[in-house]
């Protein structure tokens, strides 16, 4: 039952649960003018009413509401630049032929249409579920004042996604390399083909990955200082270092040490693989020692604030004309880009699959060909990568948080929301979690020192989390370990508390 449970929560923390929703009752107010409309009042109401809602979210979330406005309006006003500035042009020119009316008239147009613009911007990001609203009422001092109140049921997942979109948005992230590899599998039809085809291939994969190189040096020349090309040393050290836990330093494989097969044999001892020699002097053994650390090193300043994409192209279903010395190969695949400091996947992409005919009466035309093919194939998905890359948030550690009385799974998933959110100072994001006999243990992914996290967790000191329950963190204790203490019900006694820190648990 238990087992069952934990993939339920998986599940929903990794999907994200997409009908999340809060609700709030929200204060709409608006400045009207003579010539508004009910409807423009009642959109605009509505408008006031959903900021009113956000801003009681962001402050649940411990979100900084004044700068997610700021810079949204900001983005607001970019946009519009053109317009705004074609406005002014028009309202100078009727000021200087004190053509006032028009002057009123085209103000007025100016601010419809801004206020028109921000509300469509926010309808079209689904922040909301469902509104229900009391009548329109105006201030009984300032008539031109329109107030409702409305019951808002806010999306949250748009909401926190709106959120980080505009707060990152003026984030510059910059990464030391990205680093490319590529790998084309070849169907069994191609065991079938000539060698001159098999060969070609061979050809292809080098061109393609030196255009690559150029391609995204110029693409992306502001975001990776360098762009490199994986060796086969590097992309099992790769394959190692993506599934081990960030702020960890990988250990080398000892095959990117070159030694002499006949000085040193691994043997089994006690179950552990040691380094043994028979022929060797201690001094070789150390320069083999300092090989392996210079090598970690190395590993280290490669992968550090670097990225790994990796490129797979299958090529499959060879058909063969030896009349006319063409072939019919269909060609999929897909890539996917791996932040090495968080090692987290930033974006991917699918290749539709496609069948080109190709001529192989020259190997070099065929090369050419195909080259250009898998050359243009991931270009698109390449592109959609500067939207993301610099906002990408930047993650160098992970931790283990014990959460104490945990009763159920909304408990789970109201927590991961509020760290998620919460934490965005520090990045902080939940990994996983893995359930105990009164809690979760609870794996987090953050940007920092341990002593900011730690910070982070005092500020929360004694605050609802989730509802009904407080934050209480032992800050004390030698590993992190928090309770979630019920409305009502005081924290338990310092020293008890750090008894049950300390093994009691």
């Amino acid at each position: 039952m238990k087992l069952l449970l934990k993939i339920f929560l998986l599940l929903v923390l990794n999907c994200n649960f997409a009908f999340s929703a809060d609700s709030y009752v929200a204060d709409g107010e608006f400045w009207a003018v003579e010539d508004d409309s009910s409807k423009f009042v009642k959109q605009q109401l509505k408008m006031s009413a959903l900021k009113d809602a956000m801003n009681k979210f962001f402050a649940q979330m411990e979100l900084n509401s004044s700068v997610f406005w700021q810079i949204l309006d900001r983005e607001i006003l970019s946009d519009l630049e053109n317009r705004k500035n074609s406005v002014d042009q028009k309202i100078e020119k009727a000021r200087e032929a004190q053509e006032f009316e028009k002057v009123l008239n085209l103000e007025t147009e100016w601010r419809r249409y801004r206020l028109n613009y921000i509300s469509k911007f926010l309808e079209s990001r689904r922040l909301y579920y469902g509104f229900s609203s009391s009548g329109v009422t105006a201030s009984m001092v300032n008539p031109q004042l329109k107030m409702a109140k409305f019951k808002v049921s806010l999306n949250r997942n748009a909401v926190k996604k709106l959120y980080f979109d505009m707060t990152k948005s003026d984030s510059n992230r910059h990464y030391q390399n990205l680093i490319i590899s590529l790998r084309i599998e070849k169907g069994p039809s191609f065991n079938d083909v000539s060698p001159e085809l098999n060969e070609g291939l061979g050809l292809v994969k080098k061109a393609i990955l030196e255009k690559w190189v150029s391609w995204l040096s110029e693409e992306y020349k502001d975001v990776f200082s360098n762009i490199l090309i994986a060796s086969e040393v590097q992309e099992r050290q790769l394959g190692k270092y993506i599934f081990s836990p960030p702020g960890s330093v990988n250990f080398v494989d000892m095959s990117m040490v070159k030694r002499k097969q006949e000085d040193l044999i691994l043997k089994e001892n006690g179950g552990e693989e040691v380094l043994s020699t028979d022929s060797s002097s201690g001094s070789e053994l150390e320069s083999i020692n300092k090989a392996v650390t210079r090598s970690s090193e190395n590993e280290m300043n490669i992968f550090k604030d670097s990225q790994w994409v990796q490129v797979k192209i299958v090529l499959s279903d060879i058909e063969l004309d030896q009349n006319f010395k063409k072939t019919r190969i269909k060609i999929s695949g897909g890539h996917l880009f791996a932040d090495l400091n968080s090692r987290e996947i930033i974006l991917f992409d699918d290749y539709r699959e496609d069948a080109r005919i190709l001529s192989y009466l020259d190997m070099n035309t065929f090369a050419s060909e195909l080259g250009t093919v898998l050359f243009n194939l991931p270009l698109n998905g390449f592109r959609s990568g500067k939207k993301i890359f610099t906002k990408a948030p930047q993650i160098n550690n992970q931790a283990h948080l014990t959460i104490q009385n945990v009763t159920k799974p909304e408990d789970i998933i109201s927590l991961s929301d509020f760290l998620n959110l919460g934490g965005n100072s520090v990045n902080l994001k939940v990994r996983s979690f893995d359930l105990t006999s009164n809690g979760a243990r609870i794996t987090l992914n953050y940007f920092g020192e341990l002593e900011n996290l730690k910070n982070k967790f005092n500020e929360w000191q004694n605050k609802k989390v989730i509802p009904k329950s407080r934050w209480q963190f032992y800050p004390q204790s030698s590993d992190l370990i928090a309770e979630l203490v019920p409305d009502g019900v005081e924290p338990e006694e310092q020293q008890e508390s750090q008894d049950s820190a300390d093994g009691k648990l």
